[in-house]
């Protein structure tokens, strides 16, 4: 069994894992993006006000490439369209 180098609280005296605490950590990591996906979207709104009350672009086609590959770096294409929903969020 390959091990992971986080820390799993919950390891069982056979060397496995209890599977229902690593699914709980899993909700609270999930619950912590759902709140962090929020939080982007409320500041790219604070962020989008701005430009677009002076009659600038609403959307910086740009800045959201270098975002889109700052998500693909890590993890490759199947993140394209995860950092594209996520902009499409933020942007209302």
């Amino acid at each position: 069994m390959t091990r992971s180098l986080i820390s799993m609280p919950g390891e069982t005296v056979d060397g496995g894992f209890d599977v229902l605490q690593l699914r709980r950590r899993i909700d609270d990591i999930d619950q912590s993006i759902i709140d962090s996906v929020r939080t982007r979207k409320e500041i790219f709104g604070q962020v989008q006000r701005t430009p677009t009350e002076v009659g600038g672009p609403r959307v910086e086609p740009v800045r959201e490439a270098d975002i889109t590959n700052d998500y693909h770096v890590p993890f490759g294409d199947a993140v394209s369209a995860l950092a594209a929903a996520l902009l499409q969020i933020c942007r209302g």
